[in-house]
């Protein structure tokens, strides 16, 4: 629980498109828009809106804890591996599917105002 309000904003990649030997890198803003000092959690969630499989409607992938005094903003960047978003196959192991995805990030899984973007793995 938190006494004051963040907002987040300005979500950008460094890459849409990517291979998957790569990371993911994403940066976006936070701020302290409250009268108090805190922390917030930057949660990163991804979403496979065409797999193939059956899987979560979104996992999440990575957080960062952010300190911030009132008024404060701090830009923060956030690194995935591609190789996290593989799934289990029977037949053929982890698999990292081609496909266009969804990021996430917001300050829990049901949050209305998180940001969204997508990219696509190759």
């Amino acid at each position: 629980m938190s006494y004051t309000v963040y907002d987040y904003t300005n979500l950008r990649l460094e890459k849409a498109n990517l291979s998957k030997q790569e990371s993911l890198s994403a940066t976006l803003e936070t701020s302290n828009a409250g009268a108090v000092a805190g922390e917030t959690v930057v949660q990163c969630y991804i979403a496979v809106p065409d797999s193939r499989v059956a899987r979560a409607p979104k996992d999440l992938k990575a957080f960062q804890r952010v300190s911030l005094e009132p008024g404060e903003k701090k830009t923060v960047q956030i690194n995935i591996p591609i190789s996290d978003l593989a799934y289990y196959d029977p037949e053929a192991g982890w698999m990292v599917e081609p496909s266009t995805y969804t990021l996430i990030i917001g300050q829990h899984s049901l949050d209305d105002q998180a940001l969204q973007t997508t990219f696509s793995v190759n």
